[in-house]
């Protein structure tokens, strides 16, 4: 009786042993997700930063490309107007400026039409 006793004793605590380690992987597998979540916004917020003074260029590059596509329907003879090179030279839009240009391609060239 006493063996037995001994044994029931010895597996209680092996199994609270386990359980102690399932509790520690669980709670480090949370910390790691944690941080890493931590990481990727402080990556994402650096970039972010990086990425703010290239925004008002490329909105003045879009706005620059919705003012030529704006003149072509307004002028049909539009490839006589605008020859080559700048069609409109420093439009300025809010604290910035752009330039509009373009290159209008010959009949028989690989890219015309």
């Amino acid at each position: 009786m006493c063996r037995r006793r001994k044994n029931a004793i010895r597996r209680r605590n092996a199994r609270r042993g386990s359980v102690y380690i399932a509790v520690l992987g669980t709670a480090m597998i949370v910390s790691v997700l944690g941080l890493s979540a931590l990481m990727i916004q402080r990556i994402q917020r650096k970039a972010d930063q990086q990425a703010a003074p290239v925004l008002p260029a490329r909105l003045h590059a879009d706005a620059a490309l919705r003012i030529g596509m704006l003149m072509i329907p307004n002028d049909p003879g539009w490839r006589l107007s605008f020859s080559n090179g700048v069609c409109e030279a420093h439009v300025t839009l809010g604290r910035g400026h752009s330039t509009l240009g373009g290159l209008v391609r010959a009949p028989g060239h690989i890219a015309y039409g």
